[in-house]
């Protein structure tokens, strides 16, 4: 009895190891052609655009929640906040050296209409999030992402992963990363921030 249960286990792996690999493979050839996609779209995007210096600090929202007229504007007020208070904090934790040349001004926050029918389970926010910054790094639309395909963006991310983490060479060098030594400054500085 236990041998034949254990017989038609390892068929059953057999079987979900052939489908997963499939799987893999038909996942392989999408990103390929995705690549060849991306190469165009960014080669077009950069032609005749001004410098990344030149434009000014911004900070895009990913489109996790979707959130009613009431919240979305209690949540436009929190995220205005950070958004001013953020570069102050920047400011402060600089060597005094440096404070004296460090310029910074308030983020300016776009807040980026996003279809009401995203995430339909609610347990795909983290993947909808990274894509959302995948796609605006890129100059992407956000539509391209969807309930339909979201399940295919994740088991990409945790192919990477899994790829990532059996890399040799980057297995080799994160064992000689040696964290860099920052000099702390002997007083204790308070912030105060007037919103």
């Amino acid at each position: 009895m236990f041998q034949e249960l254990q017989a038609q286990n390892a068929i059953d792996n057999e079987a979900r190891c052939g489908k997963l690999e499939s799987e893999v493979s038909s996942l392989k050839t999408e990103i390929l052609q995705l690549k060849d996609l991306l190469a165009v779209a960014i080669t077009e995007r950069n032609i005749g655009e001004p410098s990344a210096s030149s434009k000014p600090s911004s900070v895009v929202l990913p489109p996790t929640v979707v959130p009613t007229k009431p919240q979305r504007k209690k949540r436009y007020k929190e995220v205005d906040a950070f958004a001013v208070m953020i570069p102050r904090i920047v400011k402060e934790v600089q060597l005094p050296q440096k404070k004296k040349i460090l310029n910074v001004a308030p983020y300016s926050v776009m807040y980026v209409p996003v279809a009401n029918d995203l995430n339909k389970n609610g347990c795909d926010c983290g993947v909808y999030a990274l894509k959302f910054i995948e796609c605006h790094v890129l100059g992407l639309h956000i539509s391209l992402v969807n309930d339909d395909n979201i399940e295919k963006a994740r088991i990409k991310i945790a192919t990477d992963l899994l790829q990532a983490a059996t890399d040799e060479v980057l297995v080799y060098r994160m064992s000689q990363y040696q964290a860099p030594t920052f000099e702390t400054p002997s007083e204790v500085v308070d912030v105060e921030l007037v919103i």
